[in-house]
């Protein structure tokens, strides 16, 4: 195999520090394939557990983002005086120093990304301040973090007048003039425009845009790329972008 397929996440399975010992020291009893079973098998059964509790309307672990480098499995506890408390599983991405770290430079982070996006609930807030984390009796973490409320959201209706795009985002002209487009017209460009813009593509907006490369590039074929997805429509819908230049 090439570097490139030993080190793809299709030849990645993952496992405790005592069971990766186990499997690395006994190559005769855990062969490539019998791996390949055993991850597919537990994927199968996650993937079931996942799709029961959403059918039943139970609370199901799901991903939580801090920032962009902060991702963990968690579920949602509930709300109070503005701070959103969860309950943190295990980490997808980072660790609790990754975000101990971001809570004591919480000050030195750029606006745009101080937010906190929960799939379980399909929204997010941007943080009014930095989040804690206590351990808890369970063995995980509860993480509370003081947000904003709700960003304020206009009709569709309202939606002010732009320049009118082609289905290849290219401008349109009407009777010799650029076309224009406002409103519930406007709303299916806005979209496309919003989630087809991929983060560090502006050369003057450099955390604008979504991640969906990033991730798609990261997560191909795994079960949690559709997660990571979701995540980041809720960051664009739900956390107010700041445009450095004019504030």
């Amino acid at each position: 195999m090439t570097r490139e397929q030993r080190t793809d996440i299709t030849n990645a399975i993952w496992l405790c520090a005592t069971h990766a010992d186990l499997i690395d020291r006994d190559e005769v009893t855990y062969t490539a394939d019998v791996l390949r079973t055993m991850k597919a098998e537990h994927e199968a059964k996650c993937a079931e557990r996942q799709r029961h509790a959403l059918s039943s309307g139970e609370p199901s672990p799901d991903l939580i983002a801090i920032g962009p480098n902060i991702v963990f499995v968690g579920t949602f506890l509930g709300v109070e005086n503005e701070v959103w408390s969860f309950h943190l599983k295990s980490f997808f991405d980072g660790d609790v120093h990754t975000l101990i770290t971001f809570a004591d430079h919480y000050d030195q982070t750029t606006t745009n990304d101080r937010y906190i996006l929960v799939n379980e609930l399909g929204d997010g807030r941007a943080l009014r301040a930095k989040p804690s984390v206590t351990r808890d009796t369970t063995g995980g973490y509860t993480v509370r973090c003081p947000v904003f409320p709700s960003a304020t959201r206009i009709s569709a209706a309202d939606i002010p007048a732009n320049w009118a795009l082609s289905d290849s985002h290219d401008l349109m002209t009407n009777n010799g003039n650029w076309a224009m487009v406002s409103g519930v017209d406007a709303l299916p460009q806005q979209l496309k425009t919003c989630l087809s813009h991929q983060k560090g593509e502006s050369p003057f907006h450099q955390d604008f845009g979504t991640r969906f490369t990033e991730y798609y590039n990261l997560l191909t074929d795994s079960l949690w790329l559709d997660r990571y997805l979701n995540l980041e429509v809720i960051r664009q819908a739900a956390i107010p972008y700041i445009n450095p230049i004019n504030n």
